[in-house]
Protein backbone atom coordinates (compact mmCIF):
# COMPACT_ATOMS: atom_id res chain seq x y z
CA UNK A 1 0.00 0.00 0.00
CA UNK A 2 2.81 2.41 0.87
CA UNK A 3 4.39 1.93 -2.55
CA UNK A 4 1.10 2.80 -4.27
CA UNK A 5 0.76 5.96 -2.16
CA UNK A 6 4.30 7.04 -3.07
CA UNK A 7 3.61 6.40 -6.76
CA UNK A 8 0.38 8.41 -6.63
CA UNK A 9 2.17 11.26 -4.86
CA UNK A 10 4.92 11.25 -7.49
CA UNK A 11 2.32 11.28 -10.27
CA UNK A 12 0.47 14.24 -8.70
CA UNK A 13 3.74 16.14 -8.36
CA UNK A 14 4.67 15.38 -11.98
CA UNK A 15 1.23 16.49 -13.16
CA UNK A 16 1.59 19.81 -11.34
CA UNK A 17 5.05 20.31 -12.84
CA UNK A 18 3.86 19.51 -16.35
CA UNK A 19 0.84 21.79 -16.03
CA UNK A 20 3.05 24.62 -14.83
CA UNK A 21 5.50 24.05 -17.68
CA UNK A 22 2.68 24.05 -20.21
CA UNK A 23 1.21 27.31 -18.89
CA UNK A 24 4.23 29.46 -18.22
CA UNK A 25 6.77 31.13 -20.40
CA UNK A 26 9.98 29.28 -19.60
CA UNK A 27 12.13 32.41 -19.67
CA UNK A 28 10.08 35.01 -17.80
CA UNK A 29 7.87 32.84 -15.60
CA UNK A 30 4.68 34.66 -16.61
CA UNK A 31 1.66 33.23 -18.39
CA UNK A 32 2.18 32.09 -21.95
CA UNK A 33 -0.38 32.70 -24.67
CA UNK A 34 -2.06 29.33 -24.08
CA UNK A 35 -2.45 29.93 -20.35
CA UNK A 36 -3.77 33.43 -20.98
CA UNK A 37 -6.61 31.95 -23.04
CA UNK A 38 -7.29 29.35 -20.33
CA UNK A 39 -7.54 32.13 -17.73
CA UNK A 40 -9.94 34.01 -20.01
CA UNK A 41 -12.13 30.92 -20.33
CA UNK A 42 -12.34 30.78 -16.53
CA UNK A 43 -13.10 34.50 -16.36
CA UNK A 44 -15.93 34.16 -18.85
CA UNK A 45 -17.84 32.17 -16.21
CA UNK A 46 -18.11 35.31 -14.05
CA UNK A 47 -18.42 38.53 -16.07
CA UNK A 48 -15.96 41.27 -15.21
CA UNK A 49 -16.83 44.91 -15.70
CA UNK A 50 -14.32 47.43 -16.92
CA UNK A 51 -11.59 45.61 -18.82
CA UNK A 52 -8.79 46.91 -21.00
CA UNK A 53 -6.04 45.19 -22.94
CA UNK A 54 -2.59 46.66 -23.32
CA UNK A 55 -0.38 45.20 -25.99
CA UNK A 56 3.21 46.32 -25.64
CA UNK A 57 6.34 45.74 -27.60
CA UNK A 58 9.99 46.51 -26.86
CA UNK A 59 11.22 49.05 -29.39
CA UNK A 60 14.18 47.90 -31.51
CA UNK A 61 14.59 44.66 -29.57
CA UNK A 62 16.22 42.93 -32.54
CA UNK A 63 19.07 45.45 -32.31
CA UNK A 64 19.67 44.41 -28.69
CA UNK A 65 19.94 40.75 -29.70
CA UNK A 66 22.14 41.64 -32.68
CA UNK A 67 24.47 43.92 -30.72
CA UNK A 68 24.75 42.09 -27.40
CA UNK A 69 23.63 38.55 -28.16
CA UNK A 70 20.56 36.51 -27.30
CA UNK A 71 21.73 35.73 -23.77
CA UNK A 72 21.68 39.44 -22.95
CA UNK A 73 18.39 39.79 -24.82
CA UNK A 74 16.92 37.09 -22.58
CA UNK A 75 18.06 38.94 -19.46
CA UNK A 76 16.50 42.13 -20.85
CA UNK A 77 13.18 40.29 -21.31
CA UNK A 78 13.28 39.13 -17.68
CA UNK A 79 13.91 42.70 -16.48
CA UNK A 80 11.10 43.99 -18.71
CA UNK A 81 8.69 41.58 -17.03
CA UNK A 82 9.93 42.68 -13.59
CA UNK A 83 9.29 46.34 -14.42
CA UNK A 84 5.87 45.63 -15.88
CA UNK A 85 4.82 43.44 -12.96
CA UNK A 86 5.46 46.07 -10.29
CA UNK A 87 2.94 48.30 -12.06
CA UNK A 88 0.14 45.72 -12.06
CA UNK A 89 -2.41 44.61 -9.50
CA UNK A 90 -2.89 40.98 -8.45
CA UNK A 91 -6.09 40.64 -10.54
CA UNK A 92 -4.41 41.81 -13.76
CA UNK A 93 -3.12 39.21 -16.20
CA UNK A 94 0.27 39.48 -17.88
CA UNK A 95 1.30 37.14 -20.67
CA UNK A 96 4.17 36.86 -23.08
CA UNK A 97 2.34 37.22 -26.36
CA UNK A 98 5.24 36.86 -28.78
CA UNK A 99 9.00 37.25 -28.80
CA UNK A 100 9.17 40.73 -27.28
CA UNK A 101 5.44 41.40 -27.12
CA UNK A 102 3.45 41.28 -23.90
CA UNK A 103 -0.28 41.39 -23.33
CA UNK A 104 -1.89 42.76 -20.20
CA UNK A 105 -5.54 42.39 -19.27
CA UNK A 106 -6.60 44.99 -16.74
CA UNK A 107 -9.72 43.86 -14.91
CA UNK A 108 -12.06 46.15 -12.99
CA UNK A 109 -10.56 49.22 -14.58
CA UNK A 110 -11.56 52.37 -16.40
CA UNK A 111 -9.90 54.29 -19.20
CA UNK A 112 -8.10 56.74 -16.91
CA UNK A 113 -6.65 53.93 -14.80
CA UNK A 114 -5.62 51.94 -17.90
CA UNK A 115 -3.86 54.96 -19.37
CA UNK A 116 -2.13 55.61 -16.05
CA UNK A 117 -0.87 52.02 -15.88
CA UNK A 118 0.35 52.19 -19.48
CA UNK A 119 2.15 55.48 -18.88
CA UNK A 120 3.77 54.21 -15.65
CA UNK A 121 5.03 51.17 -17.53
CA UNK A 122 6.32 53.33 -20.40
CA UNK A 123 8.13 55.64 -17.97
CA UNK A 124 9.68 52.68 -16.15
CA UNK A 125 11.78 52.17 -19.29
CA UNK A 126 12.11 55.68 -20.68
CA UNK A 127 13.46 57.04 -17.39
CA UNK A 128 15.91 54.27 -16.50
CA UNK A 129 18.09 52.12 -18.72
CA UNK A 130 18.36 48.42 -18.09
CA UNK A 131 21.62 47.19 -16.57
CA UNK A 132 22.66 43.69 -17.57
CA UNK A 133 26.10 42.11 -17.16
CA UNK A 134 27.80 45.49 -16.67
CA UNK A 135 26.02 46.83 -19.75
CA UNK A 136 23.66 49.79 -19.65
CA UNK A 137 21.00 49.38 -22.31
CA UNK A 138 18.55 52.20 -22.99
CA UNK A 139 15.12 50.83 -23.79
CA UNK A 140 11.71 52.11 -24.75
CA UNK A 141 8.39 50.42 -25.32
CA UNK A 142 5.35 51.17 -27.42
CA UNK A 143 1.81 50.26 -26.43
CA UNK A 144 -1.65 50.00 -27.88
CA UNK A 145 -4.73 49.97 -25.63
CA UNK A 146 -8.28 48.80 -26.30
CA UNK A 147 -11.42 48.50 -24.23
CA UNK A 148 -12.85 45.00 -23.78
CA UNK A 149 -16.63 45.14 -23.68
CA UNK A 150 -16.97 41.44 -22.94
CA UNK A 151 -14.81 38.34 -22.84
CA UNK A 152 -16.45 37.17 -26.07
CA UNK A 153 -15.06 40.30 -27.76
CA UNK A 154 -11.54 39.90 -26.38
CA UNK A 155 -10.07 38.74 -29.70
CA UNK A 156 -11.38 41.85 -31.43
CA UNK A 157 -10.02 44.05 -28.63
CA UNK A 158 -6.59 42.43 -28.95
CA UNK A 159 -6.63 43.08 -32.70
CA UNK A 160 -7.53 46.72 -32.06
CA UNK A 161 -4.77 47.05 -29.44
CA UNK A 162 -2.36 45.53 -31.99
CA UNK A 163 -3.39 48.12 -34.60
CA UNK A 164 -2.84 50.86 -32.03
CA UNK A 165 0.54 49.39 -31.12
CA UNK A 166 1.46 49.58 -34.80
CA UNK A 167 0.34 53.24 -34.80
CA UNK A 168 2.59 53.91 -31.79
CA UNK A 169 5.52 52.38 -33.68
CA UNK A 170 4.73 54.36 -36.84
CA UNK A 171 4.44 57.65 -34.97
CA UNK A 172 7.83 57.50 -33.33
CA UNK A 173 7.78 54.71 -30.71
CA UNK A 174 8.06 55.15 -26.93
CA UNK A 175 4.39 56.04 -26.64
CA UNK A 176 0.93 54.82 -25.74
CA UNK A 177 -1.84 54.94 -28.35
CA UNK A 178 -5.45 54.74 -27.29
CA UNK A 179 -7.26 56.37 -30.22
Amino acid sequence: MRRLELTEKALRKATVSLTEAANTDYLTGILNRRAFHLEIEKASQAPVEGMFVLLLDIDHFKAINDQYGHDVGDLVLVEVVNRITVNLRPQDLLARWGGEEFLILLKHSDLEAALNVAERIRCAFAEQAICVDELTIPLSISQGIANVDSISELTAAIRLADMRLYQAKQSGRDRVVWE
